[in-house]
């Protein structure tokens, strides 16, 4: 069976994390490097895993860090990062990406703390657009925009589950 990639096996394990003496030694010169290959450029299928709070190291703003995760596909159980800002600039632009996938939030005052802090998004279904940008040398894949879940765009199925799309 062909060893996965970025796994260190038990044996692997074992020899670079050993205690000596109560001392924790950590000993990677057997580990190899990972490697991250970028998603492709396209549009998935993927759910929302993870919705914090915060504020923006760059501007100050506050903010949501949403983790996205693709589900189905060659790229099922791939994370991938946005941020939506509650900064005055991005605000009808965060406005335009919650109305796709919880315009419930868009109807009143919400509190974007206590939505994340109550799991609310969590689980989500949303559609990601993929974009690979060149980052100290080195592609990686960027979040370009979120999109309403393929049962929730106007007779939209679309085949994006295998990263073709719209461009």
């Amino acid at each position: 069976m062909a060893e996965k990639k970025n796994e260190v096996t038990d044996d692997d394990f074992h020899n670079a994390v050993f205690e000596d003496g109560g001392n924790l030694v950590i000993d990677l010169s057997g580990i190899a490097e990972a490697k991250f290959e970028p998603i492709p450029k396209g549009i998935y299928e993927a759910e929302i895993d993870s919705c914090e709070y915060g504020l923006s190291n760059n501007s100050g703003a506050p903010m949501f860090t949403l983790g996205i995760l693709i589900v189905g596909g060659d790229h099922n159980g791939r994370k991938l990062t946005t941020y939506l800002s509650f900064s005055q600039k991005a605000l009808p632009f965060t406005k335009a990406t919650i109305n796709r996938f919880a315009p419930e939030l868009l109807v009143g005052p919400f509190k974007p703390e206590e939505i994340a802090g109550s799991g609310a998004l969590l689980g989500r279904a949303v559609r990601v657009r993929v974009t690979v940008e060149d980052y100290q040398g080195e592609p990686r894949s960027r979040v370009s925009q979120l999109l309403a879940a393929s049962g929730n765009t106007p007779g939209g199925s679309g085949s994006a589950a295998a990263g073709k799309g719209f461009f």
